[in-house]
């Protein structure tokens, strides 16, 4: 029952990676809607020079979203890997159960667990780059951090940038 409870487990932490990966696109998709609103009411305040560094801060949030949405797309990879390592385990548990009473032969196991065993390696190597990218997106966030200050300052208004949301 352990087993099967795993299967059901990595399936749900599968779906909730998916889940990210379409928010993060449906902010993405969603980006240059917001551009047009934060340019009209740079024009409606006439801060037409402003435009530039808030455009600026915009695309530096763009690519940090893009930077997030190719961890939230590796984590799925991850997931799903998961998922197959817990129904590999669900056979091996299967497996033991088959050969304790005859139906089965001892040797076979190895086998499985091996598969188990390539599959934990793939899963710490997606983990790996994943947090690898995680990083490159942090570099991506100060940059955006930083663009918006630069905004905020040059411009006197930061309102425009991170409110039009």
């Amino acid at each position: 029952f352990d087993a099967e409870n795993d299967v059901v487990i990595a399936l749900s932490r599968r779906d909730e990676a998916w889940e990210r990966v379409r928010s993060l696109e449906d902010d993405l998709s969603d980006m240059e809607d917001r551009w047009d609103k934060v340019k009209n009411v740079l024009q409606k305040h006439r801060k037409e020079g402003s435009k530039s560094q808030a455009r600026d801060a915009f695309d530096a949030r763009r690519d940090y979203v893009g930077k997030k949405l190719e961890v939230a797309e590796i984590n799925v990879k991850a997931a799903s890997l998961d998922v197959d390592v817990a129904r590999a385990r669900l056979d091996v548990v299967r497996h033991i159960q088959l050969a304790r009473v005859g139906r089965a032969p001892k040797t076979d196991v190895k086998g499985l667990e091996k598969r188990v065993e390539g599959l934990e390696a793939d899963i710490r190597e997606l983990r790996k780059k994943a947090l690898d990218v995680d990083a490159e997106a942090q570099g991506l966030f100060d940059k955006w951090k930083s663009a918006e200050d630069k905004y905020g300052r040059s411009a006197g208004d930061l309102d425009a940038v991170v409110w039009v949301e």
